[in-house]
């Protein structure tokens, strides 16, 4: 999973998904836009950066600060070195 920078309304939020598109859907959802909006006019106006592009080697490395980081930004603070999560 890819972690993107989304942009919408003057608000950016992280939100992780394999591809731009199901990441801004996932946040469509969350945060419940569609309320007062289709899917449609809030992809119009979403803009995705991506921020850090997912590698097995980010959950199987020596460089511990790398997979601290990635434990926050995923929400899995409870994972260690080599697990299958």
């Amino acid at each position: 999973m890819n972690t993107y920078a989304i942009t919408f309304n003057g608000y950016i939020y992280n939100s992780i998904g394999e591809t731009a598109a199901k990441s801004k859907y996932d946040l469509f959802l969350k945060e419940e836009f569609g309320d007062f909006l289709s899917f449609g006019e809030f992809v119009k106006y979403a803009k995705c950066k991506l921020l850090h592009k997912f590698k097995v080697q980010d959950l199987f490395t020596k460089n511990v600060e790398g997979f601290n980081r990635m434990k926050i930004l995923r929400g899995i603070e409870f994972a260690q070195l080599g697990m299958k999560v």
